[in-house]
């Protein structure tokens, strides 16, 4: 019986227990080494929430998320070294760093690292901030580096800074720091902290174990990841004791499960194996901070300060981590658009921002549909016509048009298109954007060609045509076309006044171009005119005689011929008639196209 009381004593224990610590935490902290290895940085800016994941070869076919038990759609992918970014240096300057507890000249090649690292690593997308710690409770700000001039000034700095023969209450530094972070979290896409530091207590007498519950728990959801690099103590037996040493040894353990809980990583320093300090930082900055992707999700759930569980699903393995949404994104504001031209001049590569939201803001499916893209000369002409709009990693989007785009001003519209947020901000139009692309020299060039092509053309087949009539023994040209034209036609012949009283009688046998001879009797009295002419006493239908062509005289029984300054002349027996000249029966008159044989 006694037996079975203590039993029962022993199990009601355990239940109260159990119930007292689910009463007590609620929320454990994020500790899975696992999850940690591959869940960073996340930040909420609700309803966006970016998630870093510890790895560079994702694209969105390999990773899904989810927001408790709800979808969350994943909307960009991003290389965390392709985004803006902060680190706040944390430099601890107090007694410990320069003390027996580490390497002498440990702290020199530190602070010589940090400056190095800062100057060389500063760009537009990676900006840092530094501060000391060595006055307990003191933070020292020295400033930012955002441009190779003011890193060059930080790196200065960072180099004369010296440390202080103090101590320092690592728990509260962690704190102010934690708020400085979240200060410039509106401004980047990613905050991060790079402690630099050794495993020594906080006591400077007794190597005390670190106490830093307050800061853990205001860094366990992952918001501003820290990285800590710690200073190895020396092992030269000066003050060495095994309990110094097991000191330290947790110490250096709280460190990293700290920096694990905050989705960041911890690794050491060991300047007795002469390791270079710059090195370290930099392998520490590349590969552990800075190599990896950033998820933009977007989630249907307010804001508030209930902890969340946020799982991320990679090639089937789920990574879980503990978060807090607790930040809005100012987005009761419109959407800017800027726009720049691809290399091929064929494409608007269409960048979206937002007040509130520090890269690309994730937009509605009408951002992929063509019809959402107006886009004209600013002069006026014809709309551009979209055939195509493909969104980039960054979240900008690429909208290839119909042609070739060439430089000029032009107006953008974007009807249809809004972010995620329940306000659904709208696009603000752009007027006038001026845009430097294909020289406009370019869009007549294909009409030049043209037109030069017909120039040669032309000029070929006129001199053709100069070839043509000097071999045809033509005038003009115009008289070598009419021939070409006319060769063919049907000619007729029209006798008049063919009873006229005779002076002289003359036979004359008609052969015009392919028709068959024909034959009239002719009485002249003194003489007759032949031509196109109704007037002519003989009218012949030939287009290449003249209207009156030649005269025929009659006088004493001898007969003449005279042309009559015809266009294309008068030929007897092939000689041109030059002036008045006497025929003889059987002659062979040539006029235009028609051959005339008299006889008398």
């Amino acid at each position: 019986m006694k037996k079975t009381k203590r039993l029962f004593g022993i199990v009601l224990s355990l239940l109260i227990v159990c119930a007292s610590l689910c009463v007590i935490s609620p929320v454990a902290f994020a500790v899975d080494d696992e999850n940690g290895a591959v869940i960073g940085m996340v930040s909420s800016a609700i309803p966006y929430i970016q998630v870093e994941l510890k790895r560079n070869d994702l694209d969105n076919t390999h990773a899904s998320a989810q927001i408790q038990s709800s979808d969350a759609e994943i909307v960009g992918f991003a290389d965390s070294n392709k985004v803006k970014s902060l680190t706040l240096i944390l430099f601890d300057t107090s007694t410990s760093m320069i003390s027996s507890f580490c390497p002498k000249g440990s702290f020199e090649e530190l602070r010589n690292g940090i400056a190095q690292l800062v100057k060389t690593e500063t760009d537009s997308n990676h900006n840092f901030a530094f501060y000391t710690f060595g006055d307990r409770d003191k933070l020292i700000d020295y400033g930012e580096a955002v441009d190779e001039e003011s890193a060059n000034q930080l790196a200065e700095t960072i180099g004369s800074v010296e440390a202080k023969d103090d101590s320092t209450a690592l728990n509260d530094v962690l704190l102010d720091v934690f708020y400085k972070a979240n200060e410039k979290r509106d401004k980047y896409d990613i905050v991060k902290i790079l402690l630099v530091t050794d495993s020594h207590g906080e006591d400077g007498t007794k190597r005390s174990d670190l106490t830093i519950s307050n800061a853990e728990e205001r860094y366990q959801y992952n918001q501003v990841p820290i990285y800590i690099l710690c200073n190895r103590n020396r092992d030269d037996g000066k003050s060495n004791s095994d309990a110094a040493a097991n000191a330290r040894t947790n110490n250096y353990q709280t460190l990293t499960s700290f920096a694990t809980r905050s989705g960041g990583e911890a690794t050491d320093f060991d300047y007795s194996e002469k390791e270079n300090a710059f090195s370290a930082l930099k392998k520490m900055y590349e590969d552990e901070m800075f190599s990896s992707t950033l998820l933009t999700l977007v989630v249907d759930t307010a804001s508030d300060k209930n902890p969340r569980k946020l799982t991320v699903n990679i090639n089937g393995s789920d990574y879980t981590e503990t978060v807090l949404l607790d930040r809005s994104a100012n987005i009761n504001a419109p959407i800017e658009a800027e726009v720049e031209v691809n290399e091929n001049n064929t494409a608007f590569i269409i960048s979206f921002t937002q007040e509130g939201f520090s890269s690309n803001v994730p937009l509605n499916k009408a951002a992929l549909d063509n019809k959402s893209y107006e886009i004209r000369p600013s002069s006026g002409g014809k709309k551009l016509t979209v055939e195509k709009v493909e969104k980039n990693p960054d979240n900008s989007y690429t909208v290839q048009v119909r042609g070739d785009i060439y430089s000029d001003e032009y107006d953008f519209s974007f009807p249809g298109i809004t972010d995620l947020s329940a306000n659904k901000n709208s696009v603000n139009d752009l007027e006038n954007v001026e845009i430097e692309a294909k020289s406009k020299f370019w869009i007549v060039f294909p009409y030049l060609m043209i037109a030069l092509a017909v120039i040669v053309v032309l000029l070929a087949f006129y001199l053709i045509l100069l070839h043509l009539k000097k071999k045809k023994n033509v005038r003009t040209i115009k008289e070598l076309f009419e021939t070409q034209v006319n060769e063919t036609v049907e000619e007729k012949h029209y006798i008049q006044n063919v009873n006229k009283p005779a002076g002289g009688k003359v036979d004359m046998y008609f052969k015009t171009s392919s028709n068959p001879q024909r034959h009239i009797t002719v009485n002249i009295s003194s003489s007759i005119i032949v031509g196109r002419s109704n007037m002519c006493e003989v009218l012949i239908d030939d287009p290449k005689l003249s209207r009156q062509h030649f005269a025929i005289e009659y006088t004493d029984g001898v007969y003449m011929i005279s042309d009559l300054n015809s266009s294309n002349g008068t030929y007897v027996n092939g000689i041109r008639v030059q002036s008045r000249q006497r025929l003889n029966s059987g002659d062979m008159i040539t006029a235009g196209l028609t051959s005339v044989r008299i006889e008398f």
